[in-house]
């Protein structure tokens, strides 16, 4: 048992060490910063998202590979089941959804157009729950838990503000979740630079 423990916390330190460049957070800003700004616009915006998100895992290697890996190592983790990620997610998905549309429904006695574009904010913070839970869980940071904060709270305060334009709530709040993932994700990245410097070969011996 105890050599269990060790091993799944030799993994999960190794994934926090290659997770602390801030990296990952300003990909993920641009993804909603590019999405929140676009999906108004029809399919164009639909495609292009996918299209940033399909590629993402690449130009997440390929920037590692050239800022990560020569400061703190590459370590090969084990690769996951894919495709019982997938159903993860797609479970949590159907979850939040019912669960948030009976509240919603119960609550205003029905459920209609403006509700569901009011409540999507609230919908796609508890998504950001769920995939920081999971983050969270790989690495043991702590800061997860204060991204799962920053984004449930704020698509709440989002989904119960007014706002002349229906559709204006989701699109400031995703604007507003990119640009402070692309922030946090750049400050974490300078004190990254900073820290760790480019290991030589006599330092990586």
């Amino acid at each position: 048992m105890s050599d269990e423990i060790d091993l799944k916390e030799m993994e999960r330190r190794a994934y926090r060490a290659m997770q602390r460049d801030g990296v990952t957070e300003v990909l993920v800003g641009l993804v909603l910063l590019v999405t929140g700004g676009t999906w108004r616009t029809g399919a164009a915006a639909g495609i292009l998202a996918m299209f940033m998100v399909l590629y993402m895992r690449k130009i997440l290697e390929y920037i590692k590979e050239r800022v990560t890996y020569p400061r703190v190592g590459y370590a090969k983790l084990p690769e996951e089941n894919s495709a019982e990620t997938g159903k993860g997610i797609l479970l949590f998905m159907v979850a939040v959804l019912i669960v948030l549309g009976i509240g919603v429904a119960l609550f205003y006695g029905g459920l209609t157009y403006h509700l569901i574009y009011q409540w999507l904010p609230t919908f796609f913070g508890l998504m950001m729950l769920g995939a920081f839970t999971y983050m969270r869980d790989k690495t043991g940071d702590p800061i997860y838990l204060a991204y799962i904060a920053y984004s449930v709270l704020t698509g709440v305060a989002f989904s119960l503000i007014n706002f002349g334009d229906p559709n204006a709530r989701f699109t400031l709040y995703m604007v507003l979740l990119g640009v402070s993932f692309i922030a946090a994700g750049g400050v974490r990245l300078a004190l990254f630079v900073r820290r760790y410097p480019v290991m030589t070969e006599e330092g990586a011996e």
